[in-house]
């Protein structure tokens, strides 16, 4: 199995040689260890053998079985559909230091983590850009690329296409208004429905 890169841990499993089983004493896994099994719509896949390392309970949000051992798990990332490994060495570190709660699930790969966050904070930049009053033709142009970059990226239908027109007309001049009109023609028409498909989220 291939699995994709991650920037810190690499694509592949981390053996560690500690294989404990939930039936054993003292032990405390994951719930995500199991899910697969039992609900079917889980993005857990598989739990690699042979790759746990010890957790510390005390570190983690209280929960009612503090787990003791974290394994690499096997997962398909929900955007782009690829396998990837959800550490026990990442695990460690969402729930031991970042202290998220444990029942936080990791369904992105790393790839498409970032680049939701990267969405966010563009989302939250053109927010701000379209509160101002006044906008300078910079200005104009990084809010147009914005809105652009968003339509690309499903966040957007294509109904805000025509605020990218008003950029056009306004400054036809601009060195990016050739290669922004090639974007925009280059996607996907929206459905019926009123959005359209990209990367299996419907534009709203």
């Amino acid at each position: 199995m291939k699995y994709k890169d991650h920037p810190r841990f690499g694509y592949e499993p981390r053996v560690t040689g500690l294989n404990p089983g939930k039936n054993d004493a003292g032990v405390y896994l994951h719930w995500h260890n199991d899910r697969a099994k039992d609900y079917p719509w889980s993005r857990t896949s598989k739990t690699i053998p042979n790759t746990a390392i010890s957790a510390n309970p005390k570190a983690q949000v209280t929960a009612l079985f503090p787990v003791t051992h974290y394994f690499d798990l096997e997962r398909i990332c929900i955007d782009c559909e690829q396998h990837f490994l959800f550490f026990a060495m990442e695990q460690m570190y969402w729930y031991e230091q970042l202290h998220f709660p444990m029942d936080a699930e990791c369904v992105r790969c790393a790839e498409c983590r970032s680049s939701m966050r990267t969405l966010q904070q563009l989302r939250l930049r053109y927010e701000e850009l379209v509160g101002l009053e006044v906008l300078s033709e910079q200005l104009e142009h990084e809010l147009t690329e914005a809105r652009l970059v968003l339509i690309e990226q499903g966040v957007f239908s294509l109904k805000q296409a025509d605020a990218i027109g008003a950029f056009f007309n306004r400054f036809p001049d601009h060195e990016q208004v050739q290669s922004m009109r090639a974007r925009l023609r280059a996607i996907p028409p929206e459905d019926g429905q009123g959005g359209s498909f990209v990367k299996g989220r419907r534009r709203s």
